[in-house]
């Protein structure tokens, strides 16, 4: 069974004003949320070799911005993404299960400017920085005459900044739908991670370890469809 569900939150219900969108003094308060969830399972008595699949995720991202001038936001983003996968296999009497995770949350701070098309709609280039810290672990098992275990984690904290575009339709005063496509990033991360196994032609199948830190560099230009991204923003002017 496949079902996707993409939800877009408002953060902020009320408003006291009937300012332009986009004029000094006004505030801006962002949400976004999307989640994901996949299925499979294959009937064990007519299927060989026989598996079962599984996978969700979510995404949280709250903002809330200031227009420090006419068409010119600055403000702080936090963001929490997780991610389960799973696999189980099954094949003449022998199990093997695999498993991954990611959990990446942080902060970060923007400076978004307007540039209006129409009264409704208005392009937007969007300059961020901002830190994180992403959690990935992997994890598999087979049983047997042959058993194999292995565990690995890696933990990173990652300094990041980025340049994107974007662009805005106003439905009132008040409410703006965003759309985002890609972004120009620059990534700096130190990985501390560890990987745990056994050898099972080396009885009696002793736990071996691994730990390795790894710096890196990372420029990324990226602007293709995989990456465009909605929210809903609310201004609430004095």
């Amino acid at each position: 069974m496949m079902k996707k569900l993409t939800l877009l939150a408002i953060a902020g219900l009320l408003a006291f004003s009937a300012q332009a969108q986009t004029t000094k003094g006004t505030l801006v308060l962002t949400g976004k949320l999307g989640y994901s969830q996949s299925k499979s399972k294959h009937d064990r008595d007519r299927n060989t070799p026989r598996s079962e699949f599984e996978q969700y995720n979510y995404t949280v991202s709250p903002s809330i911005g200031f227009l420090i001038k006419d068409n010119l936001e600055i403000g702080v983003r936090a963001h929490r993404y997780k991610l389960h996968h799973g696999d189980a296999n099954y094949f003449e009497n022998v199990k093997s299960n695999w498993e991954n995770g990611e959990n990446n949350k942080g902060v970060s701070v923007y400076a978004r400017q307007y540039k209006y098309l129409t009264e409704k709609l208005a392009l937007h280039g969007t300059l961020s920085s901002g830190i994180s810290n992403q959690v990935i672990t992997y994890a598999s098992n087979t049983d047997g005459p042959y058993p194999y275990t292995s565990r690995e984690e890696r933990d990173a904290i990652l300094v990041n900044g980025s340049l994107s575009p974007g662009i805005t339709f106003f439905v009132s005063k008040k409410l703006g739908i965003q759309a985002g496509l890609g972004a120009l990033t620059f990534n700096h991360s130190v990985t501390d991670s560890f990987r745990e196994y056994t050898l099972y032609n080396t009885p009696p199948y002793e736990l071996q370890r691994r730990e390795d830190t790894i710096k890196r560099n990372v420029l990324q230009f990226d602007f293709s469809s995989m990456h465009l991204n909605f929210g809903l923003s609310y201004f609430i002017g004095q």
